[in-house]
Order: structure tokens, then C-alpha cells, then sequence
């Protein structure tokens, strides 16, 4: 039997192109209806602040406000500006990023990690998965 978590297990990040925003839109896109027309974030660099800004103002019109909950967005801020971002599944934050790679950890955890960054974490869904 396949597992259809695998490749998100394994996943090789790479800035741009293979980043925690587009972990997370290959990882909708492989789970859900959604495909990548539901989640325009585009490739968002990790030193791109506009990019990032951009990025946000996307989430905000294309996903509403949620509790942690599968497939919901966890994105993370400093101060109001978009730097990070996982996806929940399985009562778990899926992420990625250059220092460590493909990370599967507790919400609350996820969490932790967003107060570090003084502007704490936010949940969006998708309209289309409400």
C-alpha cells in the first residue's frame, strides 16, 4: 500500500522553488479538491519581505479566519508580516525550511515556535473547504 504522506515526509527544501510555501501548496493539492489556482501564494523567498507581504494579502482573501483544524494554513508572523507557513493534518503541523527540513509537530509546539517570532501564529482555511 502507498503512503500518500511520504514524499511530504521526505521533502528536499530548496529556496526558491521548493520552499515552505510551496510544501504546502503541493501538500493541499495532493490531499484536497484544491488545486494550485486555489492557493496563488507563488514562490515567496525567504528574504522577499514584499513577496511575503503579497503573499498574506492573498491568504486573507482566498482562506477565512479558523481554528487549528486538517488542511487549515498555520501561518506565522513577525509583527504583521507573513514568514512562515505549515498546514495541519492529523491534529499535527506539517512544515519545511532550510535549517531543518520537514518538520511534523504539535500544534501548541508550532505555536511556541510563533511567539519566538513576536507576531505569533494565525489559522486560515481555504473558503472552499468550509
Amino acid at each position: 500500500m502507498s503512503d500518500p504522506l511520504r514524499r511530504f515526509r521526505l521533502w528536499q527544501y530548496r529556496d526558491p522553488g521548493r520552499n515552505c510555501s510551496d510544501f504546502v501548496a503541493e501538500f493541499l493539492a495532493a490531499l484536497t479538491p484544491l488545486t494550485a489556482d486555489d492557493y496563488p501564494v507563488g514562490v515567496v523567498t525567504a528574504d522577499n519581505t514584499l513577496a511575503k507581504a503579497k503573499a498574506h494579502n492573498r491568504v486573507v482573501t482566498l482562506f477565512a479566519p479558523t481554528k487549528p483544524r486538517d488542511f487549515a494554513l498555520a501561518c506565522q508572523y513577525v509583527g504583521k508580516v507573513f514568514v512562515h507557513v505549515g498546514v495541519v493534518y492529523g491534529g499535527m503541523v506539517w512544515h519545511t525550511s532550510g535549517n531543518t527540513g520537514t518538520v511534523v509537530e504539535s500544534i501548541e509546539h508550532f505555536k511556541r515556535r510563533g511567539q519566538q517570532c513576536a507576531g505569533g501564529t494565525q489559522f486560515w482555511i481555504h473558503k472552499k473547504l468550509i
